[in-house]
């Protein structure tokens, strides 16, 4: 992490943590990006945005699904902006 302000090593740490292999780590990964986005939702990025759509779509177990539907909802609420046309269909 070294020189990376802590909230942007927090949100890469919780990026990471949305591929591991036990769904509830990916689970509250998904819920800890969804209550962060309250209190630093500029760090918020396409990226992070694109791995959370993955998690919602295409995760083996409802309970990641739902944590990323509520954790993209939060984001799309707290910034608008970030919405591009990849995302609306």
């Amino acid at each position: 992490i070294g020189q990376m302000p802590l909230p942007l090593a927090l949100w890469n740490a919780l990026r990471g943590r949305l591929f591991d292999k036990l769904a509830a780590v990916r689970a509250r990964a998904a819920a800890s990006i969804e209550s962060a986005t309250s209190v630093h939702p500029n760090w918020l990025d396409d990226s992070l945005l694109a791995c959370l759509r993955k998690r919602a779509l295409k995760d083996e177990t409802a309970t990641v699904r739902k944590a990323a539907v509520f954790a993209l909802n939060k984001a799309c609420l707290s910034q608008p902006d970030l919405l591009s046309e990849q995302y609306i269909h």
